[in-house]
Parts: C-alpha cells; structure tokens; sequence
C-alpha cells in the first residue's frame, strides 16, 4: 500500500500515516522513498503539513535509505507552510550544498529548500552568503537562480552581509547573463547602499544597455531598466565611471517601456549633479521628455533642465509650470526656470 502512495490524490493521502513511516524505522527503503516523495506532493498542495515531519525528515539526510534531494524536496515544501520549524534545521539543509558537485540535483532541492527559508527570515543564512556567491557559477541554472534569490532575500535587509559575494554575482552576471533581471537587481540593491563594491560591474551593467532593441520583451525592459537603476547609484559616487552609459540614453529615453526611460533619467541626473556638461548634448531629447506619460520621467527631465541651465527649456518649462496636471511637476519646472534665468 505504501508504494502506491503516487497513484491517489493528495487529498486522500493521511499524512498521519506517513509520519509513521518515516518516524518509525525500520522499513524497506523503497517505501520510505515512496513515503517521502508522496509528503512532498502532499506539502506542496496543503497548507496543513508542516513542522512535526521536519525532525523525521532531517535525520534522512545524507543516509542510504532515501535520496538526500528527496528529503530535501519534501523539507522545501513543509518549509513554505511552517518556515519557522524549517528553520531549526537550516545548518543541515546548507551542510548538504556541495560547492563542486558532479551531480546538482542535491545542490537545487538545497538551494531550493533555501529559498524559503530566506524568505520567511532574510537573516537566517546571512553567514552563508559567500556560498551561496560561490554557486552563482555553478553549470545548473536552477541553482544560480534559487542563489541570487536567497542572496536577494538578505541584501532587502542585510545589505552589508552580501558584500562577500559581490564579486561572485559580478562575475555571473557576466558570464551567464541576466535572463529574468535577477542578477541586475541584486547589483542594484548592493550599489544602493554600497556603490563602491558595485564599481566593477559597470562594463557589463553597459553591455546589457547595448543588448538589442528588435524584440523589446518585458523582461528585457526590466533587465535594462534595473541595469540603468544601478548605473544611477554607482554615478552619485563614481560619476567617470559611468559617464559612457550616456551614449545609449538618446535612444532610451525614446524606450517603450516608461520605467527604462525613468531609470534613464535618473542616470542622466546623477550624472548632470556632478558633470552637467555632460550631458548638455541631451538637452533637445530631454525638452522632449517633458511630454513624457510618465509622471516621474518628467519630474527628473524638469530637474536636470534646470541643472544644466538649458536655456532652449525655459518656454517649455514655463507651459509645464503654468499646465502640469502634477503639482510636483509644475513645482520643479518653476525652479528649473528660475535656475535657468537666474544662472544659479
């Protein structure tokens, strides 16, 4: 009967039944597998399956009679209905990550039982950060994936804590790319409060605004705008840095999507606070973005107007002051303009 567990619906399945499987050596190893794999289904689907399987569930890892990526599986699915139970175990959960392994099946159901665990508590596996960098070059995109998502999870809370994997994430960023915008983000977060760390990442952050336009998906849209974000925050501290980034931000202020060109913007305006020559060149594309859709592209176009005192601005400035349907807006065109006549 306990072979057959796979063959019935979740919702029939006692789990009462399996935790005495499992909790009750000796059996068969292929039931305790059956037994195992028929929890992570059933963890998966119901939300009352929980902490009394993590103690069974941990002492099978790492022994013969079930495959550590099973009890793994099924550890990842009680987690993300009983973190806090989970939790008790994480040292064993990360013990089993293998920073070279051949097989990475092991490494995604650990890195994946991770995942919840970071969710629910960004601090649990601050101290592991630098293993979880080490993985973002593992061949297995799965595991680079639950990787950056854990790495993530700390740095929303944690900043400091992933600096050890800053070069890790540099690294694969350039070496695997950033298909979802994961990896631009996580660089975003760290250059936030660290813009120094992120410094070297600026080479690939351009490389991903030179990526084609032909075919503008959103997730293309997102990887290119978190790439502008953070360009933006590496520039209120290394402006020379980053200046190259300017020679796409014609064309990107003309993007599709309005959060590429607000993030543009905002690069154009960390760049003009401290180089406003610059970006003087830009001034007829940016009198253009002045009517922007997007509220916020023209509160920033408005700023950096005034920044580099763009006399051929001021009429169109004064309309927005005088017929911004936003107060914010017409606020800082009206100080654009008087920065402009009066040169301050």
């Amino acid at each position: 009967m306990f072979c057959s567990f796979h063959l019935v619906g979740t919702h029939e399945v006692d789990e009462n039944e399996i935790l005495d499987l499992i909790a009750n050596p000796p059996v068969p190893g292929k039931v305790y597998s059956n037994a195992v794999t028929a929890l992570a289904r059933v963890a998966a689907e119901r939300d009352d399956v929980g902490g009394e399987f993590v103690e069974p569930l941990e002492r099978l890892l790492n022994r013969p009679s079930v495959k550590t990526e099973i009890a793994l599986r099924a550890l990842r699915h009680v987690a993300s209905n009983d973190p806090e139970s989970v939790a008790e175990v994480h040292e064993d959960v990360v013990s089993c990550v293998e920073i070279d392994a051949d097989d990475h099946a092991v490494n995604r159901a650990a890195t994946g039982c991770s995942v919840e665990l970071a969710y629910a508590d960004s601090g649990l596996l601050m101290e592991y950060t630098p293993l979880f960098g080490s993985l973002l070059d593992s061949e297995d995109e799965t595991v680079r994936r639950n990787c950056v998502y854990v790495l993530t999870c700390v740095a929303k809370e944690h900043p400091e804590e992933v600096l050890p994997a800053v070069d890790d994430v540099i690294s694969s960023l350039d070496r695997h790319g950033d298909p979802d915008g994961s990896k631009s983000s996580l660089v975003g977060r760290i250059s936030r409060h660290y813009p120094d760390a992120t410094v070297e990442a600026v080479p690939v952050l351009q490389d991903i605004l030179e990526g084609s336009g032909k075919k503008n998906t959103k997730k293309k849209a997102k990887v290119k705008a978190n790439a502008l974000g953070a360009l933006a925050d590496i520039a209120k501290e290394h402006p020379d840095e980053v200046v190259d980034s300017l020679e796409r931000a014609e064309e990107l202020l003309e993007h599709q999507d309005g959060t590429v060109r607000y993030n543009t913007c905002g690069l154009i305006e960390e760049v003009s606070k401290q180089k406003p020559r610059e970006v003087e060149n830009l001034s007829p594309k940016l009198i253009g973005g002045l009517d922007d859709d997007h509220q916020g592209v023209r509160l920033k176009t408005a700023f950096v107007l005034g920044e580099i005192k763009a006399d051929d601005a001021v009429e169109r400035l004064k309309e927005l002051k005088d017929g911004d349907p936003s107060i914010e807006v017409r606020r800082l065109a009206e100080k654009a303009v008087w920065r402009i006549e009066e040169d301050v």
